[in-house]
């Protein structure tokens, strides 16, 4: 029944992440050309968002191959999580932790944004179920925070320096310092590790496209979303091999 359960619960997560995905970037979009307006006088360009009515819900929920594979990928990682670590408070951390980081790769994969309204959460939460020692001690999260954001942060003025462009966006340091957070500054190495290698296959892969391709800009948070999740995974699958 547990496991039943946290399949529908996946389900129904998969289809708010893809509401989410899109709706999200288009609300940011909306308020930041709405400031803009405001500061220079003129007239908001956008209305706000309308309430949809019932008879509309088909429109907000609508039935795609994304809307599919996003709706199966969170039952996958929703059964994954109970197996793991069974409906505890340990489980339901993780949970947490999966639907939200699940989302911000969805939300980069679509416009190549990471939320602040995401990325903190994510941080506050991982330093606030730090505190019992959860899953790491108060002092590795608050340390793994504050290294995982430098570290990416010197890595991207490092490349700026040397190359005058923008390398990652703030959204980047940001999801790596909730990462450190939750796993703690041990794991960070690890996590880069797997999440550069994960990228640097993807852009192998868009290497051998058309030209123009390599140009457009390269999505870093859906690599470090995979590597804070199988992180969880793979320290949580060492435990069972020792009981």
């Amino acid at each position: 029944m547990e496991l039943i359960f946290a399949g529908i619960l996946g389900l129904v997560v998969g289809v708010v992440v893809c509401v989410v995905s899109v709706r999200l970037p288009q609300s940011m979009q909306v308020d930041t050309d709405n400031f803009a307006a405001l500061v220079s006088g003129k007239e908001p360009p956008h209305a706000p968002f309308p309430v949809l009515p019932i008879e509309s819900l088909a429109q907000l929920f609508p039935l795609s191959l994304r809307t599919v594979v996003a709706c199966l990928l969170c039952a996958l990682l929703s059964l994954m999580t109970i197996f793991f670590f069974g409906v505890t408070p340990r489980g339901l951390a993780v949970l947490c932790f999966t639907y939200i980081l699940t989302t911000l790769f969805a939300v980069d994969i679509e416009a190549q944004l990471l939320p602040d309204s995401l990325t903190y959460p994510l941080m506050w939460l991982g330093l606030l179920v730090s505190v019992n020692g959860t899953f790491v001690s108060a002092d590795s999260a608050i340390i793994g925070a504050i290294l995982g954001y430098m570290a990416l942060w010197a890595l991207a003025a490092s490349y700026k320096y040397v190359t005058n462009n923008d390398g990652m966006g703030n959204g980047d340091f940001k999801l790596m310092a909730a990462l450190g957070a939750w796993h703690g500054y041990e794991s960070l190495f690890a996590i880069l590790i797997i999440a550069f290698a994960a990228a640097f296959v993807a852009w192998l892969l868009r290497f051998v496209r058309m030209s123009t391709e390599r140009r457009q800009a390269f999505a870093f948070g859906p690599y470090m979303a995979l590597a804070g999740l199988a992180n969880f995974y793979i320290d949580a699958n060492k435990a069972m091999n020792l009981i």
